[in-house]
């Protein structure tokens, strides 16, 4: 029975293995393998289409210390991501709260926000693009409302606020299903009793729903973070980083260095630079957060 045993649990690791081969080498060419290309072409002077990269060392690392536009698209990432992590955790949470209660059409309301998530980033930001720039300026004219006859995106000071604007529309459906269904594995047991020992709606949703959506948030909470620190589709669609480059996005500006001013090797010096502050900032998210999980075992 042993031999049995032993051969059935080897042939069983040899069918899990021969499963995870392809997946292996997809991951490897398609994200390892470009990773480390990318390394090398930050130590090189690489224009993209000249057959010969020289390396230049550390050069295009110390012009990215000392570049004003890089920094300036590293701040807007910054307080974006940060502005649009707490918009789109509080916003979630109160959509998948209403969509999680006995309310009349439930299931239509939930793949109606779902269907926000198949949508092309792309085909959004243009359509959002001629809603800024042409229905939302004819209709102020039309009923004389003077400052939106000029679309918000040729403010500095607002076209930051209409990206985000339509990237909390359609970036809220994910979210909020994966909050949504958090909430379905709280037991309602806990609820019934706290409620039974005089807890209000209040105490119990900071008390007993937060701290088990502890994980989901957690997970929220990065991808929401990932998606405002690469955020590109929605500049490319309707700013192209204007105007002034108050919308220039690090994506955007790596973007504009590689294919427009043909500078690859400096453009993946900040897509290393990016890659390393996402990672970090990642994983103290996950870290600080995992302390804070709720242990179902105990």
């Amino acid at each position: 029975m042993g031999k049995k045993r032993k051969k059935i649990n080897l042939e069983r690791e040899i069918t899990f293995a021969l499963f995870v081969i392809p997946v292996f080498l997809l991951y490897t060419m398609y994200f390892i393998l470009p990773l480390i290309i990318g390394a090398y072409y930050s130590f090189t002077d690489w224009s993209g289409t000249s057959p010969q990269a020289n390396f230049v060392g550390f050069s295009n690392y110390v012009e990215l210390a000392t570049d004003r536009v890089f920094r300036q698209a590293l701040w807007f990432n910054i307080w974006y991501a940060v502005l649009l992590v707490i918009i789109t955790i509080i916003l979630s949470t109160v959509l998948s709260l209403c969509l999680n209660a006995k309310i009349r059409l439930k299931t239509f309301f939930r793949g109606a926000l779902f269907y926000l998530a198949v949508l092309s980033m792309l085909t959004v930001g243009k359509v959002f693009g001629e809603i800024y720039t042409r229905a939302i300026p004819t209709a102020a004219r039309s009923l004389d409302i003077e400052y939106f006859q000029i679309s918000v995106l040729s403010r500095v000071e607002t076209a930051p606020f209409g990206l985000m604007f339509v990237h909390v529309w359609q970036g809220l459906a994910i979210p909020t299903v994966l909050l949504l269904a958090g909430l379905q594995t709280i037991p309602e047991e806990i609820n019934e009793s706290a409620a039974l020992d005089g807890a209000n709606a209040w105490h119990r949703f900071w008390r007993i729903t937060v701290p088990y959506l502890i994980p989901t948030i957690n997970v929220v909470l990065v991808l929401t973070l990932r998606s405002g620190l690469i955020m590109f589709d929605y500049v490319m669609a309707m700013t192209e980083g204007g105007p002034a480059g108050a919308t220039r996005s690090l994506s955007y500006l790596i973007y504009s260095l590689s294919f427009r001013e043909l500078r690859f090797g400096y453009a993946n010096a900040q897509a290393m630079v990016v890659s390393i502050i996402l990672m970090v900032v990642s994983y103290i998210q996950i870290l600080s957060l995992r302390k804070r999980r709720v242990h179902l075992d105990g």
